[in-house]
């Protein structure tokens, strides 16, 4: 570690020159013990705040697996920090005007600053001798990274994440981060995204910005497509006959093209998630068929009205079921 001179401005960050705070004790910590300390405390009371002020943005369902779990946290994070509410302001950047006014110590209401502009991305690493480093796959940006928030046992294969970076100090960590199995699966997602982006992004959006704006998913995406895991899941789903059928008869029904759409495994889940969770009584299988493929297809430019004819069903009873399963996304 670098020698911090008497006069320099102090390494934990409190604004003081190092002989009038720490070196005034002649105690040495690791520069960004203090600061880190204060930022998890910080982020512990952004999730209090998520909670109690804007709990219409928590998932809907307890997750069953790491998979699942990370799933919600990335969701709640594109809800939290790249979409805005009804005022213009996102409830990270409502929370971080708040919190910053009792924060005293300069690094650590820089850093709390930064959140509003957290960077969600795809990720190389660069070098993890030394500091470790990784670089923006979409702008070429290198970025030093804590290496506890960093699995740099697992990258032999494939050195890539997908995660969200924010600033810690004078480093960044990934809150929370995925990485690939192997360097083929990495590939394959890469080039399903570049065709989506060439596809679905608006005149001017970069592609940092459609993908924070995409950010849950291009997580079910980066896992769910790579392991092929969603369509064991549906395979092997334990439901009753009826339940089964709904499904089956979506995936029988639904157009080729939509079945390469990044939301079609979630709109699968979503109907085992609720059947799960309220155990429908189902009369016609089609009216919840139906509901499934205008969730899938609505963003194409196709119609209630033109779903519901081709299920024979009427465009209301979509509406009904589909205010009731969307919320299980």
């Amino acid at each position: 570690m670098k020698k911090v001179g008497r006069n320099d401005p102090c390494p934990c960050g409190s604004g003081k020159k190092y002989k009038k705070c720490c070196g005034n004790n002649k105690v040495i910590e690791f520069p960004s013990t203090i600061v880190k300390d204060e930022l998890d405390q910080a982020f512990q009371r952004f999730q209090d705040y998520v909670v109690n002020e804007h709990p219409e943005l928590l998932p809907q369902m307890k997750p069953k697996t790491q998979e699942e779990h990370l799933e919600q946290f990335f969701g709640l994070l594109q809800s939290c920090i790249y979409e805005k509410q009804d005022d213009g302001q996102s409830v990270m950047e409502m929370f971080v005007e708040k919190e910053k006014e009792a924060i005293t110590r300069p690094l650590t209401k820089e850093s709390l600053s930064a959140w509003p502009d957290a960077k969600a991305s795809l990720f190389k690493l660069q070098r993890e001798d030394g500091p470790v480093t990784v670089e923006d796959l979409f702008d070429g940006e290198v970025y030093q990274v804590a290496k506890e928030s960093i699995p740099l046992e697992e990258l032999a294969s494939a050195p890539y994440y997908l995660g969200v970076l924010m600033r810690w100090g004078n480093v960044h960590q990934f809150m929370p981060i995925a990485i690939p199995e192997t360097e083929e699966h990495y590939k394959e997602f890469e080039q399903h995204f570049e065709l989506e982006f060439g596809k679905e992004v608006k005149s001017g959006q970069t592609k940092s910005e459609y993908f924070a704006s995409t950010l849950s998913d291009q997580f079910r995406t980066w896992v769910y497509r790579e392991a092929g895991s969603e369509d064991e899941d549906s395979s092997d789903w334990e439901a009753k006959p009826k339940e089964k059928e709904v499904l089956e008869l979506f995936e029988e029904s639904v157009e080729e093209s939509l079945k390469d759409e990044t939301n079609y495994p979630a709109v699968k889940r979503s109907w085992m998630n609720f059947c799960e969770d309220k155990h429908p009584t189902i009369r016609k299988a089609a009216v919840f068929a139906a509901t499934l493929e205008y969730m899938l297809a609505g963003t194409e430019g196709i119609t209630q009205k033109q779903v519901a004819q081709k299920y024979g069903v009427s465009p209301n009873s979509i509406s009904r079921r589909m205010d009731e399963i969307k919320v299980y996304m």
